[in-house]
Protein backbone atom coordinates (compact mmCIF):
# COMPACT_ATOMS: atom_id res chain seq x y z
CA UNK A 1 0.00 0.00 0.00
CA UNK A 2 0.99 3.64 -1.02
CA UNK A 3 2.00 5.02 2.57
CA UNK A 4 2.61 2.07 4.16
CA UNK A 5 5.30 1.62 6.85
CA UNK A 6 7.86 -0.33 7.14
CA UNK A 7 9.27 -1.67 10.23
CA UNK A 8 12.23 -3.84 11.61
CA UNK A 9 11.61 -6.06 14.42
CA UNK A 10 14.02 -9.06 15.38
CA UNK A 11 15.76 -7.56 12.02
CA UNK A 12 13.14 -8.32 9.93
CA UNK A 13 11.24 -5.63 8.04
CA UNK A 14 7.45 -5.65 8.16
CA UNK A 15 4.91 -3.62 6.10
CA UNK A 16 2.21 -2.51 8.99
CA UNK A 17 -0.55 -0.64 8.37
CA UNK A 18 -3.64 -0.28 10.78
CA UNK A 19 -7.04 0.44 10.58
CA UNK A 20 -8.86 2.07 13.98
CA UNK A 21 -12.30 1.76 15.10
CA UNK A 22 -14.12 4.67 16.58
CA UNK A 23 -14.46 3.01 19.63
CA UNK A 24 -10.14 2.21 20.32
CA UNK A 25 -10.33 5.87 19.14
CA UNK A 26 -12.59 7.63 21.78
CA UNK A 27 -10.84 5.17 23.95
CA UNK A 28 -7.86 6.91 23.53
CA UNK A 29 -9.10 10.77 23.92
CA UNK A 30 -11.96 9.82 27.21
CA UNK A 31 -10.42 9.52 30.38
CA UNK A 32 -13.86 8.26 31.54
CA UNK A 33 -14.31 5.56 28.58
CA UNK A 34 -14.54 1.93 29.64
CA UNK A 35 -12.06 0.99 27.31
CA UNK A 36 -9.60 4.42 27.99
CA UNK A 37 -6.85 1.94 29.59
CA UNK A 38 -7.11 -0.98 27.31
CA UNK A 39 -6.72 1.68 24.40
CA UNK A 40 -4.03 3.02 26.27
CA UNK A 41 -1.93 -0.25 26.77
CA UNK A 42 -2.25 -0.48 22.99
CA UNK A 43 -1.83 2.34 21.98
CA UNK A 44 1.57 2.84 23.99
CA UNK A 45 2.95 -0.94 22.96
CA UNK A 46 2.66 -0.08 19.11
CA UNK A 47 4.73 3.14 20.18
CA UNK A 48 6.74 1.05 22.22
CA UNK A 49 7.44 -1.60 19.34
CA UNK A 50 7.95 1.08 16.67
CA UNK A 51 4.78 0.05 14.86
CA UNK A 52 2.87 3.10 15.77
CA UNK A 53 5.08 6.20 16.05
CA UNK A 54 2.23 8.88 15.15
CA UNK A 55 -1.34 8.93 14.27
CA UNK A 56 -0.68 8.99 10.59
CA UNK A 57 0.20 5.30 10.85
CA UNK A 58 -3.28 4.71 11.36
CA UNK A 59 -5.93 4.50 8.87
CA UNK A 60 -9.83 5.82 9.63
CA UNK A 61 -12.88 6.72 7.18
CA UNK A 62 -14.11 10.15 7.21
CA UNK A 63 -16.92 7.83 8.84
CA UNK A 64 -14.98 6.74 11.78
CA UNK A 65 -13.99 10.37 12.31
CA UNK A 66 -18.29 11.19 12.77
CA UNK A 67 -18.86 8.41 14.61
CA UNK A 68 -15.70 9.45 17.05
CA UNK A 69 -16.82 13.41 17.04
CA UNK A 70 -20.03 11.97 18.06
CA UNK A 71 -19.40 10.05 20.73
CA UNK A 72 -16.53 12.13 22.36
CA UNK A 73 -19.22 14.89 22.25
CA UNK A 74 -21.80 13.13 23.85
CA UNK A 75 -19.66 11.76 26.54
CA UNK A 76 -16.86 14.13 27.35
CA UNK A 77 -17.90 17.13 25.41
CA UNK A 78 -17.65 19.15 22.20
CA UNK A 79 -14.26 20.62 23.06
CA UNK A 80 -12.47 17.46 23.55
CA UNK A 81 -14.51 16.09 20.11
CA UNK A 82 -13.65 19.32 18.24
CA UNK A 83 -9.84 18.79 19.09
CA UNK A 84 -9.66 15.30 18.76
CA UNK A 85 -11.38 15.24 15.35
CA UNK A 86 -8.57 18.00 14.52
CA UNK A 87 -5.97 15.54 15.36
CA UNK A 88 -7.08 12.85 13.48
CA UNK A 89 -8.17 14.68 10.52
CA UNK A 90 -4.56 16.23 10.45
CA UNK A 91 -2.82 12.85 11.26
CA UNK A 92 -4.28 9.96 10.71
CA UNK A 93 -4.86 8.68 6.70
CA UNK A 94 -8.53 9.27 6.30
CA UNK A 95 -10.02 7.57 3.29
CA UNK A 96 -13.22 9.19 1.80
CA UNK A 97 -16.05 7.14 1.67
CA UNK A 98 -17.33 6.44 -1.82
CA UNK A 99 -20.70 5.07 -3.47
CA UNK A 100 -18.92 2.06 -4.27
CA UNK A 101 -17.38 1.75 -0.82
CA UNK A 102 -20.92 1.81 0.43
CA UNK A 103 -22.49 -0.73 -1.94
CA UNK A 104 -19.49 -3.17 -0.88
CA UNK A 105 -20.22 -2.73 2.48
CA UNK A 106 -23.82 -3.74 1.90
CA UNK A 107 -23.74 -6.51 -0.53
CA UNK A 108 -20.42 -7.97 0.60
CA UNK A 109 -20.16 -7.31 4.31
CA UNK A 110 -24.10 -7.23 5.63
CA UNK A 111 -26.08 -9.17 3.63
CA UNK A 112 -24.56 -12.15 3.17
CA UNK A 113 -24.11 -12.27 6.96
CA UNK A 114 -27.52 -11.23 8.04
CA UNK A 115 -28.60 -13.68 11.24
CA UNK A 116 -31.38 -16.03 9.87
CA UNK A 117 -33.75 -15.41 12.75
CA UNK A 118 -33.52 -11.92 13.02
CA UNK A 119 -32.84 -10.61 10.00
CA UNK A 120 -29.52 -8.31 11.07
CA UNK A 121 -26.26 -8.27 10.33
CA UNK A 122 -23.64 -8.95 13.32
CA UNK A 123 -21.85 -5.31 12.53
CA UNK A 124 -23.17 -2.05 12.13
CA UNK A 125 -23.03 0.35 8.50
CA UNK A 126 -20.01 1.98 9.06
CA UNK A 127 -17.93 -0.94 10.70
CA UNK A 128 -18.37 -2.61 7.23
CA UNK A 129 -17.81 0.40 5.61
CA UNK A 130 -14.17 -0.03 7.66
CA UNK A 131 -13.96 -3.83 6.65
CA UNK A 132 -14.18 -2.98 2.58
CA UNK A 133 -12.04 0.15 3.07
CA UNK A 134 -9.55 -2.17 4.66
CA UNK A 135 -10.20 -4.64 1.61
CA UNK A 136 -9.07 -2.16 -1.11
CA UNK A 137 -6.28 -0.80 0.79
CA UNK A 138 -4.76 -4.64 1.66
CA UNK A 139 -5.14 -3.94 5.57
CA UNK A 140 -5.34 -6.79 7.36
CA UNK A 141 -6.15 -5.89 10.97
CA UNK A 142 -8.36 -3.41 13.00
CA UNK A 143 -7.94 -2.01 16.16
CA UNK A 144 -11.85 -2.39 18.20
CA UNK A 145 -13.13 -3.61 20.44
CA UNK A 146 -16.33 -4.60 18.65
CA UNK A 147 -16.95 -8.55 18.85
CA UNK A 148 -19.15 -8.22 15.46
CA UNK A 149 -15.72 -7.80 13.49
CA UNK A 150 -15.30 -11.79 14.52
CA UNK A 151 -17.77 -13.11 13.01
CA UNK A 152 -16.50 -11.67 9.49
CA UNK A 153 -14.30 -14.11 8.02
CA UNK A 154 -10.57 -13.22 7.80
CA UNK A 155 -11.18 -10.32 10.10
CA UNK A 156 -8.24 -9.88 12.66
CA UNK A 157 -8.77 -7.59 15.20
CA UNK A 158 -6.64 -5.98 18.33
CA UNK A 159 -8.71 -5.65 21.12
CA UNK A 160 -6.24 -6.66 24.19
CA UNK A 161 -2.57 -7.53 25.45
CA UNK A 162 -3.71 -11.17 24.20
CA UNK A 163 -4.55 -10.24 20.49
CA UNK A 164 -1.94 -7.87 20.64
CA UNK A 165 0.53 -10.29 21.16
CA UNK A 166 -1.06 -12.36 18.71
CA UNK A 167 -0.76 -9.47 16.47
CA UNK A 168 3.34 -9.11 16.78
CA UNK A 169 3.49 -13.03 16.73
CA UNK A 170 1.91 -12.68 13.24
CA UNK A 171 4.33 -9.93 12.06
CA UNK A 172 7.17 -11.94 12.88
CA UNK A 173 6.03 -14.47 10.67
CA UNK A 174 4.74 -12.38 7.71
CA UNK A 175 8.93 -11.14 7.18
CA UNK A 176 8.67 -9.04 4.23
CA UNK A 177 13.32 -8.85 4.16
CA UNK A 178 13.81 -8.63 0.50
Amino acid sequence: MKGSKKVSILGCVYLVVLFADSCFLIGLKDHKDQYHEVSIKIWDRLNKDGIITESRDVVVTDYVLVEVFQGLQSHAGFEIANKAYKEMNENCKVQKVTESVIQKAITKKLIPFLNHRTNQPPIGFVDAVSLVTMDNLDIQWIISFDGGFDKIPLTKRIFDEGSLAGFRATMQVRNLRR
